[in-house]
């Protein structure tokens, strides 16, 4: 059998009495006689400090006054007038000067088992970063004078939330304080926003892989579908690129089929052909299309260093771009046109990268398998 939450409350623990209202003179003499007897059945006697009070206390509220982060005290009380129970907002621990003030009251109530709360919804980021900063980092506590100690808490629900099996093993014997619950809300309102977002990117990669084969299924030219194809979807480029810009002119000599941008904001230049066309002939010559291309790039990349002034007034850190040359299939390479394709693209030493428009599909289904391992282990 596992532990009991009564096992908590085995042996009292005595706490000094607080009272509110005017006190006479036979009860104040009294209750200073009481706090000089010790009590013999006193355990785990806490001296009346902050952390009695807290100990006392139904809730903390964390609040601002003053621009300075405050803490309430709601606890119960009797009132010497009426000898009535008051539960009520008693005290205010307001000599707050550091950071480690804050989380020492922190620790206290999470030790206590006192709920803390904020006074606002506006200040719940606030509270909850301190929290989050003392279950992370930890806090200074004075071992001796003039000493401190940094100390943190061990299974701490940091180290839960990152068990994607944080909700089957909750244990309902233990408690979990409202600032424990803003940092395990918080942990999944990232972890589900992630998902969400990579759930969309899921989506928008599969519509752009089934329209490139439903485009490349054509049997006639198709340079414009195609075109409008990558235009749209820049993510079959890699996940590095985010926008493509169709027909950019490079001054009034030529004209690029696409400037691609990356993430970073560095532009690439890309060419494309049919994909009804082959690389190369039956004797392993590239065919002149393929040349036709590449001259392109190197036309495009000749033209941009000799005007880097004016290119970069239409496309800013336009700086060293690749060029792409997206030509044919894959199918109709042999294995002699694969490896004479790829000596081709070590000759141009990473300035121009010659593709197939399957190794572009399959770049970006590789993407998407990626993706699909890691979203949602």
């Amino acid at each position: 059998m596992g532990s009991q939450r009564l096992d908590k409350w085995k042996k009292p623990i005595y706490l000094p009495l607080s009272l509110t209202g005017d006190l006479d003179d036979e009860l104040n003499e009294f209750l200073k006689k009481r706090a000089k007897t010790p009590n013999t059945g006193t355990i785990n006697k806490i001296e009346l400090g902050f952390e009695a009070f807290v100990y006392l206390s139904k809730e903390l509220i964390f609040d601002l006054v003053d621009q300075k982060p405050t803490f309430h005290i709601v606890m119960y009380s009797i009132d010497t007038e009426t000898f009535s129970i008051i539960l009520s907002d008693a005290l205010d621990v307001v000599k707050l000067e550091t950071e480690n003030d804050i989380k020492r009251i922190l620790v206290y109530a999470k030790l206590l088992d006192v709920p803390v709360y904020p006074n606002t919804e506006e200040l719940a980021p606030l509270l909850q970063k301190y929290y989050y900063e003392l279950l992370t980092d930890g806090f200074l506590y004075e071992i001796e004078e003039g000493k401190e100690s940094r100390l943190k808490f061990t299974n701490s629900i940091i180290d839960k939330i990152g068990n994607t099996k944080f909700f089957e093993d909750l244990e309902f014997t233990e408690t979990y304080l409202p600032t424990d619950l803003m940092v395990i809300r918080n942990a999944f309102i990232n972890e589900f926003s992630k998902r969400d977002e990579a759930t969309k990117v899921l989506t928008y990669l599969r519509i752009a892989i089934k329209e490139l084969e439903e485009n490349l299924s054509s049997k006639t030219r198709n340079e414009n579908s195609i075109q409008n194809c990558l235009t749209k979807y820049p993510i079959l480029f890699g996940p590095e690129y985010v926008k493509i810009i169709p027909k950019h002119q490079l001054g009034s000599e030529y004209e690029m089929d696409f400037a691609l941008q990356r993430v970073s904001g560095l532009f690439d230049l890309a060419e494309i052909e049919s994909s009804n066309l082959e690389l190369f002939t039956k004797k392993g010559n590239p065919r002149k299309e393929l040349i036709h291309a590449e001259q392109q790039i190197l036309d495009w990349l000749s033209w941009i260093e000799h005007h880097h002034s004016y290119a970069i007034e239409k496309l800013p850190n336009l700086q060293h771009p690749i060029g792409y040359v997206i030509m044919g299939r894959s199918d109709s390479l042999s294995k002699e046109d694969r490896k004479r394709l790829n000596r081709r693209n070590i000759v141009f030493k990473g300035a121009i990268q010659i593709m197939t428009y399957d190794d572009l599909l399959k770049r970006a289904k590789n993407l998407l398998n990626l993706l699909l391992s890691g979203v949602y282990k």
